[in-house]
Parts: C-alpha cells; sequence; structure tokens
C-alpha cells in the first residue's frame, strides 16, 4: 500500500540520503505509513526552485529516505 496523506518536509540539500523532518500538520509520516525496508513511490517538490522528481525510494531508518529509482526530474518553465 502506499500511503494517502504523506507529507513530509526536510531541509537536505544535494544529491544522496534526505533526512525528514517530520510530518506537514493534518499529514502522517512515510514511516507510520510504510515502516522501514519497504519501496514506495514517492515526489519531491522543491517550491523554492520550481524543480520536482519522482521514482521509488524506502527509508533505511524512521527518517532516513534513500532514493532507489528515480523515474523524472523537472523544471517548471514559466512564461
Amino acid at each position: 500500500m502506499s500511503g494517502n496523506r504523506v507529507k513530509e518536509t526536510t531541509t537536505t540539500t544535494g544529491t544522496g540520503d534526505l533526512t525528514l523532518a517530520g510530518a506537514v500538520t493534518d499529514y502522517i509520516t512515510f514511516n507510520t505509513s510504510e515502516g522501514t525496508n519497504k519501496r514506495f513511490p514517492y515526489t519531491i517538490i522543491d517550491t523554492t526552485n520550481n524543480v520536482w522528481e519522482t521514482g521509488f525510494a524506502y527509508l533505511s531508518g524512521t527518517t532516513t529516505l534513500v532514493i532507489k529509482l528515480l523515474i523524472t526530474l523537472a523544471r517548471e518553465q514559466r512564461r
């Protein structure tokens, strides 16, 4: 099952594993939804730079997101 109402924040930049900082109000964490060591689809949205990515990842610990397969990396084109 992929989680409904999962939304977390992070301040991690660059490449590599992400440290998740907790659920946004009214949402749950990936750990609550999926647990550790189970692959699931994800989307990351960088609203500052208008960039997003999708793929498959897993949690190696309760707050460490490990990207396994990057499917899409895109930048919004502003006119």
